[in-house]
């Protein structure tokens, strides 16, 4: 299993505490985020999966404060349509607010037309479930 720098994202050996990278004290600085925050980190991780699981958690979380973060990353990711299709979703199970309508907005100009197109239908009303 790999493990990696909670800060800058270099794969570490799982005993490290500190990172050789950044020299970042793992422990330490899982300590001093907030779940939300580490799970707005976990948005940056190189590996897909674990993006997808922050993702997943931080719709189910419906916290309004992590709507750009999750459009930063669909940004971020562009070629990723069905961890984009997700992000829309998330979205959608924020409360009904100008940041999710500012959120949903911006990814109606995503470069992948499924994605944006997604976001126009969650605009116009056709998103909610």
């Amino acid at each position: 299993m790999d493990y990696f720098c909670p800060h800058c994202f270099e794969s570490i050996p799982a005993t490290s505490r500190t990172c050789p990278c950044c020299h970042q004290d793992v422990q330490d600085w899982q300590a001093d985020q907030t779940y939300a925050a580490r799970l707005v980190r976990a948005l940056q991780h190189p590996v897909d999966q674990v993006r997808m699981g922050a993702i997943i958690t931080l719709g189910n979380r419906a916290d309004l404060k992590t709507a750009s973060a999750l459009v930063k990353c669909a940004y971020r990711f562009p070629a990723l349509v069905p961890q984009n299709l997700q992000i829309i979703e998330s979205l959608m199970q924020l409360p009904d607010s100008s940041a999710r309508k500012s959120a949903l907005e911006a990814l109606s100009h995503h470069p992948s037309h499924p994605v944006g197109e997604r976001a126009r239908g969650a605009l116009a009303g056709s998103g909610r479930k």
